[in-house]
């Protein structure tokens, strides 16, 4: 019994110990509650937490202390319980592999095809690595609906970096009211006449930099 005690104990001691942590940099909306106190910016909480929100597309900008990483975390929808770190962190899936016929390598293709995730928080600027160096001649697109439209509108990137920002509502000079759409995203390289489709539907869900 005593070994089982002992045991339990250092199971206890492990879980609180790689526990991650989160310091709080940024909140668009003032009110926020993590387990039952009032939430401000600088307080440091675990991935145990629950936090309650108060109201749909509510974000807060953190920083994970032990992976040395921002994260941001945004609510969906607002539960009245609260909703767990796990809840919020894992409410992004990654899209499977998709099938199609493309001038593109079938192992450079299903890299292309996992750089992106099926939906997006957008906020700011989202940063996402990029399996191949990008440039001027060698980019990915995004393509979607605003209204009856159809619009295509190139990504910045910078070398191993593409990135999604606001500036994809900025066409011809002219700032679109930014509003949540479904992209489509394609690859071209002009190097060598290469495009190639490399997903659908990521879902681009627009978060107030303040309420």
């Amino acid at each position: 019994m005593r070994r089982i005690t002992i045991f339990l104990f250092f199971a206890c001691c492990s879980v609180f110990l790689y526990a991650d942590r989160y310091k709080i940099l940024f909140m668009n909306y003032p009110t926020l509650h993590i387990n039952g106190k009032p939430a401000k910016v600088g307080d440091v909480f675990d991935d145990k937490a629950i936090v309650r929100w108060s109201k749909e597309r509510q974000a807060m900008r953190v920083f994970n202390l032990d992976k040395k990483k921002q994260i941001l975390m945004v609510a969906h929808t607002v539960n009245p319980k609260g909703n767990s770190i796990t809840d919020i962190l894992t409410a992004n899936k990654h899209l499977s592999t998709h099938s199609t016929s493309s001038q593109t390598p079938p192992s450079l293709l299903r890299m292309l095809q996992h750089t992106f995730e099926k939906q997006y928080d957008l906020m700011d600027t989202i940063k996402i690595n990029s399996p191949i160096s990008l440039s001027d001649k060698k980019y990915f697109q995004a393509s979607y609906y605003y209204g009856d439209s159809r619009i295509t509108k190139k990504l910045n990137s910078n070398g191993g970096e593409v990135y999604i920002d606001r500036s994809i509502f900025n066409i011809d000079g002219k700032q679109l009211e930014p509003r949540d759409v479904e992209i489509d995203i394609d690859f071209v390289d002009e190097t060598d006449s290469t495009f190639a489709f490399v997903c659908s539907g990521i879902e681009i869900y627009i978060v107030p930099e303040i309420f």
